[in-house]
């Protein structure tokens, strides 16, 4: 229908719209999973320059402006799912970033976590116009703008990993979100 965009795959069937598998770097050169890796036992939070954040070492990984207790919360299941890279789909500005443990996505739950569910098998990536976003049905879970290659990364992730719970730290307009299974 015009004006009402359009869903071009569902997670289970990307493969057969975008024939570009995640990539490592090094490999394809099209669509490449974004990575930046940390190293866990350094990781701590720290009030710099005003803001309550997570480093490693002397690397800025998270910014909770003045939520110091967001920042801890968020530290321990970074600590309890022993993740050690941040990933992102679409940068500079990433609207999707995911953290996965020694290459793999976090499982599991931790007690007192803020999580949605969602069905994989619902998850779509959708076009209205220039612009991109990834659905769960009808709701968007991540708008891409018009970065049509950082809204395939995004699902590409999705498909690989195959997260089915988005979680936050704090309220909704929280500053930390993670992707697990």
């Amino acid at each position: 229908m015009p004006g009402h965009g359009r869903v071009w795959a569902s997670a289970a069937a990307l493969a057969a719209v975008c024939l570009v598998p995640i990539c490592r770097a090094g490999e394809d050169p099209v669509v490449r999973e974004d990575c930046v890796g940390f190293n866990l036992d350094s990781v701590s939070v720290k009030f710099i320059e005003g803001d309550w954040k997570i480093v490693s070492g002397n690397q800025w990984l998270f910014d909770f402006g003045n939520q110091e207790r967001q920042a801890r919360r968020a530290l321990d299941i970074i600590y309890y799912y022993r993740m050690d890279a941040t990933c992102y789909a679409g940068r500079p500005h990433a609207p999707m970033f995911y953290l996965l443990s020694s290459g793999q996505p976090p499982i599991g739950s931790m007690p007192g976590e803020q999580c949605e569910f969602f069905n994989l098998g619902g998850i779509s990536l959708s076009q209205r116009g220039e612009f991109w976003s990834i659905l769960s049905g009808t709701q968007v879970l991540f708008d891409f703008g018009n970065r049509e290659k950082g809204a395939k990364q995004g699902m590409l992730a999705f498909r690989h990993y195959g997260f089915s719970y988005r979680c936050i730290v704090g309220s909704t307009g929280a500053s930390f979100q993670y992707l697990r299974r």
